[in-house]
Formats: structure tokens, C-alpha cells, sequence
């Protein structure tokens, strides 16, 4: 496009598929807090006893579902603003437009890469948490004997 930019259909294409694969990111992430969320609130409501291990382990799954919970925030992806777009650029040069447009997604990918591991690392702790009530719950209810 650009004649000064022999690349720049190139690096497009490459940052548009990583736009992709970001959002599938995003959706996979939400999958995956949601399955963490659902156990969770199993494990809250059939976790039977008085034993503090049970106790604790109930409290860990319920932190588990907030953290999973919490992992669905941010829910903003960042999106082009295509009415911008096309009131300052439709008059524009191709190459002009196209570089504009690189640069755009660039910055969008940074602040959604942001997201996403903001996203990850709230999910990661759910899962930590959620293992961690399984095992203090496990416990407490073999220490009982089971019975209840």
C-alpha cells in the first residue's frame, strides 16, 4: 500500500490475528471462570459440617467464586471507533490510512494484553483458592469420619 512501507500489508495482517486470537483469548478466560464459579458454588452448598476444615473450606470455595467472579471484569474490549474512522479518514491516502489504522490496533492489542492478564491472574488465584477448599474440605470430613 504505502510505497515508503513495502511491509506494512505484512505487519496488518500479522496484528489483526493477534486482535483474534486476543478475543478468543477473552472468551476462553470467561469459559473458564464460569466452570470455576459453578464448582465453587457447588462445593459452598454440598459441603456439609461443623468441623472448622469444612468451615474454612467453605470459605475458600466462596473466595474462589468471587475471584472468579471478579475475573469477568474488565468486560470492555478495546474497539475501534469506525465512525472516527471514516469522518477522518476516507479521504485519506490507502497508506495513510493503513499505517493510522496499524498503529491503532497496536495500541488497542497493548491495553486488551493488559486486560487479559489482569483477567488471568484473578482466574489463576480462583483456581488456587477453589483446590485449596477441596483439600481443607476433603479434610474436614475425613477427620469426622465422613458422617454427617
Amino acid at each position: 500500500m504505502g510505497e515508503g512501507l513495502p511491509s506494512l500489508d505484512v505487519v496488518a495482517s500479522q496484528v489483526e490475528a493477534q486482535l483474534e486470537h486476543q478475543l478468543r483469548h477473552f472468551d476462553g478466560l470467561d469459559s473458564k471462570a464460569g466452570m470455576v464459579l459453578g464448582f465453587a458454588g457447588v462445593l459452598v452448598a454440598v459441603a456439609e459440617g461443623i468441623e472448622p476444615l469444612v468451615i474454612a473450606g467453605r470459605i475458600a470455595a466462596a473466595g474462589a467464586a468471587l475471584l472468579s467472579l471478579w475475573s469477568f471484569l474488565p468486560r470492555k474490549y478495546p474497539v475501534l471507533d469506525t465512525r472516527r474512522l471514516r469522518d477522518r479518514y476516507l479521504r485519506a491516502d490507502p497508506g495513510f490510512t493503513t499505517l493510522h489504522l496499524l498503529d491503532t490496533q497496536i495500541a488497542m492489542e497493548e491495553r486488551a494484553s493488559a486486560i487479559l492478564d489482569r483477567k488471568a491472574s484473578r482466574l489463576k488465584l480462583g483456581v488456587g483458592l477453589l483446590a485449596f477448599a477441596i483439600l481443607l474440605i476433603a479434610a474436614g470430613m475425613l477427620y469426622t469420619g465422613g458422617s454427617r
